[in-house]
């Protein structure tokens, strides 16, 4: 599915507030997983199935982990399929599982399994203008462990997206690539 900028930027913002919404609800971190897809396709079977398999293997790891999954919500639409998952763990083990989670499958490259946690000084799930406010993501660096590398050129991925140093479209066609191979569907059908 092709989406316009403002169709993705309204579901983008509905997911932020669910994201605050669930934070609140619940007060623990919550897991929120997006796929990366550059470029103006962000949602389609191939996207569905990948999503579809990572929530499998997130909740194998959740379990195995014995950590308790409170509320999960799943959504597809025109800014891609997302899964958030509100979970009774520490954030930092949570965040250790969601990065073994994306470095250790083979379509985690594609995968983006972020930890959420109330906004510093927020953990008050009674008060209601606590949602108001975004939640806050931990970074692989709050456990040692370094960025996630571009998908073109293996420098730090964030660097190369706030410098904007590649085309989007040779970002989506690398990234359309990965799901080819991934989908053993033959590049170019």
């Amino acid at each position: 599915m092709t989406a316009g900028l403002e169709q993705v930027l309204a579901a983008r913002d509905a997911r932020a507030a669910l994201q605050a919404a669930l934070i609140a609800r619940w007060a623990t971190p919550l897991v929120s997983m997006t796929l990366v897809s550059p470029g103006p396709v962000k949602d389609d079977g191939r996207r569905r199935l990948l999503m579809d398999s990572a929530e499998v293997a997130l909740s194998q790891a959740l379990r195995g982990a014995g950590f308790a999954v409170l509320e999960r919500s799943r959504r597809d639409g025109c800014a891609g399929p997302e899964a958030l998952y509100a979970v009774a763990a520490s954030p930092l083990e949570l965040k250790a599982l969601a990065v073994k989670l994306e470095d250790s499958m083979s379509w985690g490259r594609l995968l983006d399994a972020d930890v959420l946690v109330a906004p510093a000084g927020r953990t008050d799930s009674s008060d209601p203008s606590a949602c108001s406010l975004l939640p806050e993501p931990l970074s692989r660096f709050a456990l040692g462990i370094p960025p996630r590398r571009c998908l073109l050129c293996g420098n730090d991925a964030r660097t190369c997206m706030a410098e904007r140093a590649h085309p989007t479209a040779e970002l989506a066609a690398a990234a359309e690539l990965l799901l080819d191979i991934l989908t053993l569907r033959p590049s170019g059908s």
